[in-house]
């Protein structure tokens, strides 16, 4: 058996917003990005932007950008992992 561990996200503390186990309302910024959880996508503070300038119909189209952490990346590789294809080998079997 595999056991996967996440360092990450063992000590965050549970989000007060409770928006983890939800599904994502169409009007949450999280529903644009499928699959992923509150550990790799960050949810704002309400009535905030998200970044400077940024907006679905300005200049600069991309505000998802400044929802993720310091860690993000991470977090998506732990959780992506289980569903990764196992390497190809060229070794004869």
């Amino acid at each position: 058996p595999v056991r996967f561990l996440r360092p990450f996200s063992q000590s965050a503390a549970p989000s007060s917003s409770g928006a983890q186990g939800k599904p994502p309302t169409p009007a949450d910024p999280l529903s644009k990005v499928s699959g992923l959880t509150t550990n790799v996508v960050l949810k704002p503070d309400t009535g905030k932007k998200v970044g400077p300038g940024a907006s679905h119909d300005a200049d600069y189209k991309v505000p998802e950008y400044f929802l993720y952490g310091r860690h993000s990346y991470y977090e998506a590789e732990i959780e992506l992992a289980p569903f990764r294809c196992p390497q190809p080998s060229a070794l004869k079997k």
